[in-house]
Formats: structure tokens, C-alpha cells, sequence
């Protein structure tokens, strides 16, 4: 079917509950002038979201003999009477209700949260997320933790360069191989260097990687004794960073060498 002297009238922005729009005057004031012979619309919800006043719409559409098609609800009065338009129009009024009771319902939960309901924020006065204590709480905590471990960091690397500053390499052939005999004795595969230090007072290892044993000055006047006893600790302290599980090293190291300083 062809039409001609087509017109259009629009309501955008304008709400369906309501019948006071521009473009449904002017339509009805055609009809009313009978300028109108026929009423096409997309569906029956677009002309209105009440059933009574669309009742009175189309009673209008009667009066004037104008015919109303809704092309997706499949009407058109030119066919006769149906029903099924009245139901139609029940639940195009039903949709807006339930509409409105779930809106109502979000806005009243985010209200309740104390969350930003409108669509925009008047200046200065914006409403910030409610505030959650042990999230602060953990990224405090998480931040502290960091500063501490790089101050540790940065305080180890400091004494090990003031250490490293007056290592002397141990030349000595009787104190290397008294090291080289505790290594195989242990089982130590990890290379481990020896050097002597007058800036400390008693024995300590250094490194992981590369495991230095360093001794004061005077350690190296000790006797052998002592000084095997001394070898073994640092090498058993080798041996717990590579291998949790030293029990037969430390049954070794107490059988052979673990004796009081004193006694030594």
C-alpha cells in the first residue's frame, strides 16, 4: 500500500504516562479538524502508557473515522475489534509501574550505602565512597612493610661494603687446607672464601652466593682446635641455607668440634 501527504509527530524526551505533549495536541487537532484519515504508529505504547486515556484515544480515533494501525501489535481497526488491544495497553501501564518500583528500589539501596544517586555532582560538594578502615588499614601496613625491607636492605648493603672494606685475603696453606678438610668432612660443594678482618671481633659469614667465612686478626693465632670449630658452625650455617635438613652436619660438627669457647 502506498501513502501520501504524509505528516509526522514526535514527543522526544517527553514521557508516556503523560498526554500533555506538543506532538499529540497537534495530531488530535488535525483529527479533530478531519485533516486525518489515518493514525500509523510503531506500537500502542507509543501513544500512551494509560489505560484509560488511551481507551479515550481511541474512542476519539472512532468518533472522527480515523483508522489506527500499530504495526509490531500487528492492529489495525480497519480489520474490526480487538481484544488483545486492550490487554496490550494493561501491560504497556503495568511496565511503567514495575519500572518505577525497581528504580525506586536501587536508589533507596545506594542511599542507604550512602552512594551519589544523581546523574551529576554539584561543584564542592561531591560525595566520596564510604570508607573502609582495614583497606586503609592493609595499605598502611603494606607500605610500612616495604620501607622497612628496602631500609634493610639498605643498611646490610651498607655494613657489608664497611666489612668488605678491610677484608684480607688468608694466604696461609695450614688455615686453607684446615678449611678445605671441614668442607669435605660436611659434604660442602658451594665454594667458600676465607679472608681476615681487624675491624671484627669474633667470626661471621657473609654471602649467599659466594659464602665468605671472615675471622679477626686474631683468631689466626688460635689454635687448630678452635679454629675447625669455627670452619664447621660457618659451614653448617652453608649448609642450613641450601639444605633445611641438616641433621647429619650437626650430629658431625657436635661430635668432632662443638665445644665451649671456653674450653677451647
Amino acid at each position: 500500500m502506498t501513502w501520501s501527504n504524509l505528516w509526522f509527530f514526535t514527543d522526544d524526551g517527553i514521557r508516556g504516562t503523560t498526554f500533555k505533549r506538543p506532538g499529540l495536541d497537534a495530531m488530535l487537532d488535525e483529527i479533530r479538524a478531519g485533516n486525518v484519515a489515518t493514525v500509523i504508529i510503531k506500537d500502542q505504547s507509543r501513544i500512551g502508557r494509560d489505560v484509560v486515556e488511551v481507551g479515550l484515544l481511541k474512542r476519539t480515533f472512532d468518533e472522527y473515522h480515523v483508522r489506527f494501525i500499530a504495526a509490531n501489535d500487528n492492529l489495525d481497526t480497519a480489520n474490526g475489534f480487538d481484544i488483545m488491544s486492550i490487554f496490550r495497553d494493561v501491560i504497556n501501564e503495568w511496565y511503567v509501574a514495575d519500572t518505577s518500583r525497581k528504580i525506586k528500589a536501587v536508589f533507596k539501596s545506594r542511599m542507604e550505602k550512602g552512594l551519589r544517586c544523581s546523574g551529576s555532582v554539584c561543584y564542592d560538594t561531591a560525595m566520596r565512597e564510604p570508607f573502609n578502615i582495614y583497606v586503609c588499614l592493609f595499605f598502611i601496613w603494606s607500605a610500612l612493610a616495604l620501607v622497612l625491607f628496602v631500609h634493610k636492605i639498605t643498611v646490610y648493603q651498607g655494613f657489608i661494603q664497611y666489612i668488605k672494606a678491610g677484608n684480607k685475603e688468608v694466604s696461609d696453606i695450614k688455615i686453607l687446607n684446615l678449611l678445605s678438610d671441614c668442607e669435605e668432612k660436611l659434604n660442602i660443594n658451594t665454594r667458600v672464601e676465607l679472608s681476615c678482618n681487624p675491624l671484627i671481633a669474633s667470626p661471621m659469614l657473609i654471602g649467599f652466593f659466594r659464602p665468605r667465612i671472615i675471622l679477626p686478626v686474631g683468631e689466626l693465632e688460635d689454635k687448630e682446635l678452635k679454629r675447625r670449630y669455627t670452619f664447621s658452625c660457618s659451614l653448617l650455617d652453608i649448609t642450613k641455607r641450601h639444605q633445611p635438613h641438616t641433621t647429619r652436619h650437626q650430629d658431625f660438627v657436635h661430635s668432632h668440634f662443638l665445644k665451649t669457647p671456653e674450653k677451647l
